[in-house]
């Protein structure tokens, strides 16, 4: 298999089986194609959005998983970290696979993602915080119950407040009468939604290759997009290991979702080893980003 793409311990995801891809987006120096595809499992694309349009490069790591994963995605960093810069036009990308993107939990996460959102924000430099390439989730109302449902009633709330998401995600607005779409096939604007920053892909968290067939070939993942650019390995592991938690938290513990939920309080349920290092991380930049403008150099 490619690097870090098997792993038979997950001890620095405390158990947590997700598969993950990650891109990071430079905007000055690059890594030698012989040396990112053969040893890094690494692909370099053009990104267009970067340098203020004028494009710089995303390096996209192949699928990884468990500590083998991990400790590639450290290997990643520091040769990144040698070789290349980060200024604020660029960002980093997260994929999580291997979850079984059921209808409820398509529904909880996205209600899990409102409840979170905004301390979510604190943790991230102010220009993330109001970016066309993340922007905030629209709002919706869900009629189902967080936990599974029990009676055809429940069962129908459930089926309808995943229709509604579904259409919004599939961005109706160009007339395309939904019922023509599904999982499985390709979002009705393609993968990349036309690169229209207008749509649901463009928000921090993206729903499309989770909900529709983007790869063609069955696989599906969630993107989480928000994040400032950096080569640190500690700073993407951290956010990696809080969404993998997240993930864990709507996949077992969907019950505990309700309004007033904090971020430690997944992190508690879900990171238990490393839970104290985690709070402490994320509590730090919170307060970090809270006076504005240091914080940027600081990414």
């Amino acid at each position: 298999g490619r690097v870090g793409s098997n792993s038979q311990t997950y001890l620095i995801t405390e158990g947590c089986k997700y598969t993950f891809g990650v891109e990071i987006e430079v905007n000055r120096g690059f890594i030698p194609q012989w040396i990112a595809g053969r040893k890094y499992n690494l692909s370099c694309v053009r990104d267009g959005s970067i340098n203020g349009g004028n494009g710089g490069a995303e390096y996209v790591t192949g699928i990884l998983t468990g500590d083998n994963g991990i400790i590639h995605l450290q290997e990643i960093c520091s040769e990144l970290s040698k070789r290349t810069l980060t200024d604020k036009s660029c960002g980093i990308h997260l994929h999580l696979g291997g979850i079984d993107f059921t209808n409820n939990f398509i529904v909880n996460s996205y209600r899990l993602a409102m409840i979170l959102e905004d301390e979510i924000f604190l943790t991230l430099p102010q220009s993330r915080r109001k970016n066309q390439y993340c922007r905030k989730l629209k709002e919706f109302k869900f009629k189902s119950k967080t936990s599974l449902p029990t009676s055809i009633e429940e069962e129908i709330l459930l089926e309808e407040d995943y229709n509604m998401l579904f259409k919004y995600i599939s961005y109706e607005k160009l007339n395309n009468p939904t019922f023509e779409y599904n999982k499985n096939t390709q979002h009705p604007m393609g993968a990349k939604c036309g690169y229209n920053h207008d749509t649901p892909r463009y928000c921090w968290l993206n729903y499309v290759p989770a909900m529709f067939d983007t790869r063609g070939n069955g696989s599906r993942s969630i993107e989480v997009r928000p994040h400032g650019a950096t080569t640190n390995f500690i700073k993407i592991r951290n956010w990696l290991l809080f969404f993998m938690g997240f993930m864990s938290f709507v996949e077992n513990h969907s019950d505990e979702i309700k309004p007033g939920l904090r971020m430690k309080d997944i992190i508690n349920r879900t990171m238990l080893r490393k839970s104290k290092s985690l709070n402490m991380y994320f509590e730090g930049r919170i307060s970090l980003f809270s006076n504005g403008e240091v914080a940027e150099q600081q990414e």
